[in-house]
């Protein structure tokens, strides 16, 4: 038996908890409903760190998480979260985890609820992230009912690129509800479709006040192209502007999530706008006129493991060249052959995952590390080497 009456237990113990705590640091409405007996698969937008959590207080029943496995890694703490909620092991980005697919089956037999964050990333932008549709083929198979859940509000709270919380508005609660039966007939291509839709919430009120004196900390974790100079790696962040250090372009980050910039020319009036057009214009640059492309100093690269610390590998300078990762050491050089590397994502705010064969390596540096350049240019790489079109650069 995968299900467990304990895990009923610890959910109904700590719900009420995590209900009064979200509405004192959150502002979170949310109301507790019931699953269907039979089971059900949920799956929710994804825009904070404490999403798991939300959607946990919003039922009654005890939620199984598709979690990656680097919250595992401390060995006590790992085997806890193992026997006391049990969720779904799964790396981050690896092509196939039959394994994982295994689990969900057997909850579904024993009409477990599966919960599932089918981006697989917190939105930088406010935007929705890349869903694979391999989550509608999933949804076939387990044949249980569909639970649209909506998270509003989370980015202005707890934007991914920020460390602090801001005091704002946040609403938490099912969208939609789809019977096996109903979607059984219903082509993979609609059902997506349907999905899509469901998850796709309007984080851009701009009525509602995100109030916080640090409001721009940190937003060159996202952004990495100045849009007037167009240098890279030139932004600066401090209090409620951003800032290059090239040309001296400003933008001030505003309570409604709303850009203002010293340069009339220059019009974006969410973060989303400029995340797009950063994602266009690194889409055509041409990065053969420098053989180092990116570079940051001061990162660690460690491997992380199931139920023990991470093995510490080097630390030193970060260089990106036309084909090839490399962690510059004091003794010794890390290099990695970019088409050795299946798939690379995103952690957290800055960490950097990257998986050859059967390893994961993890790349951690300074708070204002931007990691993301890094992985567009090697999705972008990736793409002209598969003949495939830069819509997915990894988000």
């Amino acid at each position: 038996m995968r299900i467990k009456k304990r895990h009923r237990r610890v959910s109904n113990f700590v719900r009420p908890f995590f209900k009064v705590f979200f509405r004192m640091k959150y502002n979170l409405k949310v109301k507790t409903t019931s699953l269907p007996e039979e089971g059900s698969l949920i799956l929710s937008n994804h825009l904070t760190s404490m999403d798991q959590f939300i959607v946990g207080v919003a039922f009654k029943e005890p939620i199984y998480y598709m979690a990656s496995i680097d919250i595992f890694e401390h060995k006590f703490i790992g085997k806890l979260i193992d026997y006391l909620v049990a969720p779904i092991h799964k790396e981050k980005s690896k092509k196939s985890d039959l394994k994982c697919i295994k689990e969900c089956i057997s909850l579904g037999k024993e009409n477990g609820h599966i919960c599932i964050f089918p981006e697989g990333n917190r939105s930088y932008s406010g935007n929705l992230c890349y869903i694979n549709e391999s989550i509608v083929k999933l949804a076939k198979v387990l044949k249980k009912p569909i639970v649209l859940f909506n998270i509003i509000g989370g980015y202005g709270t707890s934007p991914r690129w920020a460390d602090n919380i801001r005091k704002g508005k946040m609403d938490a609660f099912v969208k939609r509800v789809i019977s096996y039966e109903e979607y059984k007939d219903i082509d993979n291509d609609e059902l997506m479709k349907i999905i899509l839709k469901e998850l796709d919430v309007n984080n851009f009120n701009d009525e509602i006040r995100f109030k916080s004196k640090r409001k721009a900390e940190y937003l060159e974790r996202v952004f990495f192209v100045c849009p007037r100079c167009e240098r890279m790696s030139t932004l600066v962040s401090s209090y409620d502007e951003i800032t290059c250090t090239n040309c001296k372009m400003s933008f001030k980050y505003n309570e409604n999530l709303t850009l203002s910039s010293n340069d009339k020319k220059i019009k974006f009036n969410h973060v989303n706008e400029w995340y797009d057009y950063q994602k266009d214009w690194i889409s055509k640059y041409d990065f053969t006129l420098s053989e180092e492309i990116f570079t940051d100093e001061k990162v660690s690269l460690k491997i992380p493991r199931l139920y023990d610390s991470r093995l510490f590998i080097n630390e030193g300078r970060l260089v990106l060249k036309q084909d090839e990762i490399l962690i510059q050491g004091k003794k010794e050089v890390s290099s990695f052959k970019l088409d050795d590397i299946d798939e690379m994502t995103i952690l957290g705010k800055n960490k950097l995952n990257f998986y050859v064969g059967q390893e994961t390596y993890q790349i951690k540096g300074t708070k204002r590390l931007n990691v993301l350049k890094y992985m567009y240019y090697y999705y972008l790489r990736r793409n002209k080497k598969e003949g495939k079109n830069n819509e997915f650069l990894g988000l």
